[in-house]
């Protein structure tokens, strides 16, 4: 919901146009106050992820941003909002976007600005002595998901590649795929991961750590600081393992952004939304970073963002800390950009995500 500017009594100081002229003075260039309602809005169906901070501040700035989001809980809610709802866009994993493009999940996409560069870490228990992956092995470990475990989903694929880039294969450890909430609870304390109903009994090893994005990473440190809490440390940073390429930052990867529908795209009716969506996005990203070294007004980012996401995916039982947020978005482990595109890194992006997924993304994916 769009929040209301509060009224104030005018003063000699000036009257309701000095107001609106102050308001509009402090805002960034790069917002429209008020678009064409006779836009058909552009559909984009987003999971709970990183992808979809900027979207929400992006309609924070412009609520009348035509756009329509489709908050779902899980990866086989995106299939659906394709099939049922016609979705039109889909912000997520690009592991994810190539995996169900390959797969023929979803309609043919196109990858348009990838956003999320960073934000993956392997928190390890501070009793347990693992400095990378491989010392995990043997060891309980816990994947989580928004909702869901996530098994099969981009971070679950991800991991998997990094545990291969680590010598491992996931028989190695002992996993178990929970919700995220719960996998908290089982990681802080200490029971064995059997005895939880979504893994199997022979797991009678308590985890010693859990795969996490940013802000999950933030909120998990903050909370292991609390008195009688175990400390669990964000250890393992898992874009660094990936070595090799050579059009993006060494401790960067193109983790997530914006594919859109091929027939959205080729429908020039639909031109000026796809635009004007796409810039208001880039224009977020922008105020993410510019905001990086000021801390309240990261906090006040955080509170705009948090406020939306609580709004569209709070059905789902899940909330968004203000203060884990802003840690995350001032911490370089959580990284947006917009710069890099599709283009430019579409050579090296196949192979990763080949590599990822364990089979070729369409061509049509990212050319």
């Amino acid at each position: 919901m769009a929040e209301q500017a509060a009224t104030s009594r005018p003063s000699d100081r000036g009257g309701p146009a000095t107001w609106w002229l102050a308001i509009a003075l402090l805002a960034p260039a790069s917002w429209a106050w008020a678009q064409s309602p006779s836009v058909a809005p552009i559909s984009i169906v987003a999971t709970p992820n990183p992808n979809v901070f900027p979207l929400l501040l992006a309609l924070d700035r412009q609520p009348q941003l035509p756009v329509r989001l489709l908050a779902v809980a899980d990866g086989a809610g995106i299939d659906r909002a394709f099939a049922e709802q016609g979705a039109d866009a889909v912000l997520a994993m690009t592991a994810t976007i190539a995996a169900k493009a390959a797969a023929g999940a979803v309609p043919p996409l196109r990858l348009l600005d990838i956003a999320l560069w960073r934000g993956f870490t392997a928190m390890v228990r501070g009793d347990v002595a693992a400095r990378t992956l491989a010392d995990l092995k043997g060891k309980g470990y816990i994947i989580s998901g928004p909702t869901t475990g996530g098994r099969t989903g981009g971070p679950d694929l991800l991991f998997e590649a990094a545990l291969a880039r680590s010598g491992l294969k996931p028989e190695d450890l002992k996993l178990c795929y929970l919700p995220v909430k719960a996998g908290v609870d089982w990681l802080m304390t200490g029971k064995p991961l059997g005895d939880h109903a979504n893994c199997e009994p022979d797991k009678d090893l308590p985890a010693a750590g859990m795969l996490m994005v940013e802000p999950g990473v933030s909120g998990l440190t903050l909370m292991s600081r609390l008195p009688f809490k175990p400390k669990v440390d964000a250890r393992i940073d898992i874009e660094p393992i990936f070595t090799g390429f050579k059009t993006w930052p060494a401790r960067q990867l193109p983790l997530g952004g914006l594919a859109m529908r091929v027939s959205t795209l080729q429908d020039p009716a639909r031109a000026a939304a796809v635009s004007q969506v796409r810039a208001a996005y880039a224009a977020a990203i922008d105020e993410i970073n510019a905001a990086r070294g000021q801390t309240l007004v990261r906090m006040a980012l955080a509170r705009r963002i948090a406020s939306r996401f609580d709004a569209h995916f709070g059905a789902f039982g899940l909330e968004l800390p203000v203060l884990a947020l802003a840690n995350a978005l001032g911490d370089e482990r959580l990284v947006f950009r917009h710069d890099l595109t599709v283009a430019a890194v579409s050579e090296e992006l196949d192979r990763l995500l080949t590599e990822i997924i364990r089979r070729k993304p369409p061509a049509s994916l990212t050319h």
